[in-house]
């Protein structure tokens, strides 16, 4: 009885954790997120002649998770930043993202970042933001807008 009560534990464990771990954060957003692609990202923002939106996490940082599981979530974020920036979601330590990182100065997680159609930063934001602060740091750059 005990192996069982042990295995099933261990089972569920596993689950749990491998919900957690990989390449790419688990909880699917409401935000139309372009993953791990940044020139596809300039390329698009050249062509609507929009800002481009940078969420920048790692795979082990928890308060990314916490964004893509809140934040991440709310339909009015989602409208407002779908409608008016280009949305990349990039892993800082795979691909492009260690040098992004470098030319950006990201030194810690989440941060996120505004960028011009051309990659040039616009304006940045670091730790773990509520829908409302998302919001306000998009509207101040994008009022600021000029491409």
């Amino acid at each position: 009885m005990k192996k069982i009560i042990t295995a099933t534990l261990l089972l569920a464990i596993g689950a749990f954790t491998a919900s957690f771990v990989g390449d790419t954060i688990a909880t699917e957003t409401k935000f139309d997120f372009i993953q791990n692609d940044y020139q596809q990202a300039k390329e698009q923002a050249k062509e609507n002649d929009q800002l481009i939106f940078v969420d920048t996490y790692t795979s082990w940082c928890g308060w990314c998770k916490r964004m893509d599981q809140t934040t991440f979530q709310d339909e009015n974020a989602a409208a407002f930043f779908n409608k008016n920036f280009v949305n990349l979601k990039m892993n800082m330590e795979k691909g492009d993202g260690p040098a992004l990182a470098r030319k950006l100065k990201i030194q810690a997680y989440p941060t996120f970042v505004i960028l011009d159609k051309d990659g040039n930063l616009v304006g940045k934001a670091v730790g773990y933001q509520t829908v409302d602060n998302l919001v306000a740091f998009g509207k101040k750059h994008l009022a600021g807008k000029s491409l």
